[in-house]
């Protein structure tokens, strides 16, 4: 009787670890504090860096939308992401340093590019953000920003890049350590060359 118990346990052991590796794509559904489920995927993937690795975040709730987003360092804070298609984590050990992405229905979508461009940092100084560099990206359908905020000057530093889709947008914001610029340029570069859409 042991050894077929034995045996039966060791087959199943067997099934589940040939279905975890058959696929790289894992499908969560994660229970907040308000019992809303929420949908994801994951996939891994590397990114063209030799220092950094990412994993493909997917959305797949009302809008989708796909990112490299570095999930080794960060855990979502479910208590943040409080609403469909927005998810926000925060850094393992770095407590301020946060990413957030959400997606959102365009109100008219015959705005263009430049004038959501435009439009997004008309004010900028005066909501207290510096900016050292933005740019359109009209091959991805995208703009992107860099900067600070000007009470943080010599602690943090920010990246905010907005996708355009026909009917939707994707925005995605990290704030992080001014020490993690370097990494943090190469991540700009990987997500602006990559688009939302998960095709």
């Amino acid at each position: 009787m042991k050894t077929i118990v034995i045996c039966f346990s060791f087959f199943y052991c067997i099934i589940f670890l040939a279905g975890c590796s058959a696929d790289s794509k894992t499908e969560f559904v994660v229970l907040n504090d308000t019992a809303k489920e929420e949908k994801f995927t994951t996939t891994k993937a590397k990114i063209d860096t030799d220092t950094d690795s990412v994993i493909v975040f997917t959305n797949i709730e009302q809008i989708e939308y796909c990112l490299p987003l570095p999930l080794n360092e960060y855990i979502e804070d479910f208590d943040k992401s409080d609403v469909k298609a927005k998810h926000v984590f925060k850094h393992k050990t770095k407590k301020d340093n946060e990413m957030e992405v959400q997606g959102f229905f365009r109100d008219d979508v015959t705005v263009s590019i430049e004038d959501y461009f435009k439009n997004t940092y008309q004010n900028a100084e005066e909501e207290g953000k510096v900016i050292t560099k933005k740019a359109i990206i009209k091959d991805n359908s995208c703009f992107y920003a860099k900067g600070y905020w000007s009470n943080l000057i010599y602690d943090m530093r920010f990246i905010e890049i907005v996708w355009l889709k026909k009917d939707e947008m994707v925005k995605f914001y990290s704030s992080f350590d001014v020490n993690d610029s370097l990494i943090w340029d190469s991540r700009l570069q990987a997500l602006i060359k990559s688009s939302s859409s998960c095709n």
